[in-house]
């Protein structure tokens, strides 16, 4: 028996004994005798995507694990039967590489598979992006669900007799996400605690004690936790509720928080283990804003030492309670006053700090139907004593009319001095036309002056059509006065003053002065916005923003572009082209620092073209060795994952690539990624091989079946030194496989010939087996 079938066969039988222990984990069928495939059923919690897009718990999934030829020094070839929402698995592979590198046991790798889909993953290169971006997310809900032996004790993966203890043996504990959280009767407040509100806060106090306390008490719209003691809300027999105090017990309270009963831990475990489980959905809380549910849970902590976290959430629970309860105690001074707006705001806020205020919603429902009641409220009729107030006063204008009537009437009958009157009527006639004539200059002066200051501003903006029509709006009120001469004078030496400067003259022309010359005004305008997004790019360079800067400085390249403003597209493409250069280095080392591989090389790509730039040639070769390592890099890693879907073709393309790379650049890779490049081209080519020789014999092409497995012999032959004592096996095993072709052939031969009847042939194709196999 080979040593490859024994490796099988222990295999096997290691497999059974070991999921023997793992209720949740069956072999559903397996392939070949020893096994070489194994389909492998999971009954565990792990996420799928569906056709929709959303992604949603799956409690059953399915994998096969084929082990290809050179097992086990070859990881064996695993792909999802179901889908798995997973960052180290896609529709035809799963990433089992690195595993298998450092624990290459098909035991431990089925156990592996299963607690990757409970929620392991690597955190390195993933498969699956969206599902690394997802998984992140919700670390705090990791591990989904957890591979348990029979027992419940996952701390054993290997029976104890016959098989070793893995190196990585964990043990993991469930932990529910947040939006599974059992809602208790405790989150629901009691009658009581919606009773009596507002807060009698202000008991014994009068009404101007009651101002004071409110001016001493800012209101702040915002969330401003205070130093002071928390004042709790009173009932209405004014004493101060407390929030009611949790009488539960443990198993009632935080298991049924946690999903959990107390059947479901192990009597082994430690405190400290059990209230870290416990403490998982306090933080949850605490961030969704139900404060005196997580402090409930946190009260039944029976050893808070034990918790690293204790005294943090503790504090945090503290902080939010006394402000919610502040906030609270406002808004009911704020209702009792009468101000029912700022008295909602303020429990707006309570509910921000915690939306589990006892008796919170109760007093905002109160506040509600207290302002639907005032906005309802008729409007009071005007008093009696207004009314008879007012006809009161119209009785007395009516007297006072009639006694002045009778006091004209009296005058009228004196005689009038007639001349007296018209010499008085002359002399005000006179006055009155000097003093017309006066009032007209003076408005035509206020007017020059307003339309002469109209023309400044306008001149100021360049708008100097504009003040050239209030200037001579200006020289007409001028020209209407009469007898201000010496205003009018003044005046138009301000006028002809601006009208007869250069700047005016040429805005008049279309020009203004800039930088010291006459240009267009349009392209001063432009070149005034370039230099404002320049001067924007130069301060994000002051300032160390690199990205900010590119991107200031790229808009104010493509103004200068869209305006044609050639002089300054020469100045600032060279300063741009330093800074993206600048930009592209730091972020291929980012990239080259988390070996993301692919990123680093195009990175180096962009900063290698955008080099030309730079005189110095040792700054250039050194960019262009790193583009070198980082394309090896790129191209190696790229080559496994296409190794582990049993892409032949492609993986020996990523690697022939390169190989040329190397070739020009011998120090792009070190001499272990070298013996791994040769090595993995070397079991690409020979799998390629073999998969093409196993397409001709089912096709039935056997001379080409034989041709490509003698292909395999040959370039295992010249390989032999790097593939150790376990060549020959490999040999005799392809050529026993070469002796079943000839067989297979022979036997068409002969079904063919019995098919015709023909007796002879048939007895000579049996004889040609019978020669095969004693040749063997």
């Amino acid at each position: 028996m080979s040593t490859v079938t024994q490796q099988l066969i222990a295999d096997f039988d290691q497999v059974r004994k070991t999921l023997a222990l793992y209720p949740d984990i069956s072999i559903i069928q397996t392939t070949g005798e020893p096994p070489d495939h194994y389909e492998i059923e999971y009954h565990l919690k792990g996420y799928k995507k569906n056709p929709d897009g959303t992604i949603s718990p799956e409690n059953q999934h399915r994998v096969l694990i084929d082990l290809p030829f050179g097992y086990p020094h070859f990881p064996p070839s695993v792909k999802p039967l179901t889908p798995v929402f997973h960052p180290d698995i896609d529709p035809d592979a799963v990433r089992i590489a690195d595993f298998w590198q450092k624990n290459p046991s098909l035991a431990e790798l089925v156990l592996h598979i299963g607690k990757m889909i409970c929620g392991t993953y690597n955190p390195e290169n993933p498969f699956n992006q969206e599902a690394f971006d997802w998984y992140e997310e919700r670390r705090d809900w990791l591990p989904f669900d957890s591979v348990k032996t029979a027992t419940g004790d996952d701390s054993l993966k290997t029976p104890p007799d016959d098989m070793p203890e893995a190196a990585d043996t964990t043990k993991e504990s469930v932990q529910l996400s947040p939006a599974e959280e059992e809602i208790t009767a405790d989150d629901i407040p009691l009658a009581s605690e919606t009773e009596g509100w507002p807060p009698d806060s202000t008991t014994g106090q009068t009404t101007d004690e009651l101002q004071k306390t409110l001016a001493e008490e800012e209101i702040h719209l915002g969330l401003n936790l205070g130093d002071e003691e928390p004042v709790p809300p009173k009932n209405q027999a004014g004493e101060i509720d407390e929030p009611e105090e949790q009488v539960r017990d443990l198993d009632e309270d935080v298991f049924a928080a946690l999903g959990l009963d107390d059947e479901s831990s192990g009597a082994g475990d430690s405190v400290e283990e059990e209230n870290k489980g416990r403490l998982r959905p306090v933080r949850p809380l605490i961030e969704q804003k139900e404060i005196f549910r997580a402090q409930r849970i946190l009260a039944d902590i029976h050893d808070p030492d034990s918790v690293p976290d204790f005294e943090e959430l503790e504090r945090d629970i503290a902080e939010a309670t006394r402000e919610a309860t502040r906030l609270y105690k406002k808004a009911g001074l704020l209702k009792q006053q009468g101000q029912l707006e700022k008295a909602g705001l303020l429990l707006d806020q309570v509910a921000n700090v915690a939306i589990d205020y006892p008796g919170l919603e109760s007093a905002r429902n109160n506040i509600r139907e207290d302002i639907m009641a005032r906005l309802n409220k008729p409007a009071e009729p005007t008093s009696a004593a207004d009314s008879a107030a007012g006809r009161e006063k119209t009785t007395a204008g009516k007297r006072v009319s009639r006694i002045s009537q009778k006091k004209v009437s009296a005058k009228a009958r004196r005689k009038i001095p007639y001349k007296q009157i018209l010499a008085a009527a002359v002399l005000i006639g006179v006055v009155a036309g000097g003093a017309r004539l006066y009032f007209k200059d003076s408005a035509n002066l206020k007017k020059a002056a307003a339309s002469w200051q109209q023309a400044q501003k306008l001149s100021a903006r360049r708008q100097y059509k504009k003040a050239g029509k209030s200037l001579a709006a200006a020289q007409a009120a001028l020209g209407k006065i009469l007898f201000l001469r010496q205003p009018r004078t003044t005046m138009e030496q301000k006028i002809n003053a601006l009208a007869d400067s250069r700047d005016f003259k040429e805005g008049l022309k279309g020009r203004v002065q800039y930088n010291g010359q006459y240009i267009n005004a349009d392209l001063a305008q432009k070149l005034t916005r370039f230099n404002l997004l320049l001067a924007a790019a130069n301060q994000a360079v002051k300032a160390g923003k690199t990205p900010a800067a590119i991107k200031a400085m790229n808009t104010a390249l493509r103004f200068a572009e869209q305006n044609g403003l050639q002089e300054q597209i020469r100045k600032i493409r060279p300063t741009l082209s330093s800074l993206q250069l600048q930009e592209s280095l730091e972020q291929a080392k980012r990239a080259e620092e988390k070996k993301e591989w692919p990123q680093a090389a195009e990175t180096y790509r962009k900063a290698l073209e955008l080099s030309t730039s730079l005189s110095n040639a040792a700054d250039k070769g050194d960019i262009a060795s790193r583009f070198a390592a980082a394309s090896f890099h790129s191209e190696l890693d790229r080559s496994k994952t296409a190794f582990t879907a049993s892409e032949w073709q492609k993986t020996i393309e990523m690697l022939q690539r390169a190989e040329k790379i190397l070739r020009k650049n011998p120090q792009a890779a070190s001499a272990a990624e070298k013996k791994e490049l040769h090595s993995l081209l070397l079991n690409s080519q020979l799998f390629q091989i073999l998969s093409t020789a196993k397409k001709a014999y089912k096709k039935g092409d056997w001379d080409l079946a034989v041709q490509e497995y003698r292909q395999a012999i040959d370039l295992l032959q010249q390989n032999r030194d790097r593939l150790g004592a376990e060549t020959g096996n490999y040999i005799d095993q392809i050529k026993k496989t070469i002796l079943l072709t000839y067989i297979a052939r022979e036997q068409s031969k002969t079904s063919r010939t019995v098919k015709d009847e023909d007796i002879a042939a048939t007895l000579a194709h049996d004889q040609a087996i019978v020669n095969l196999i004693e040749k063997s």
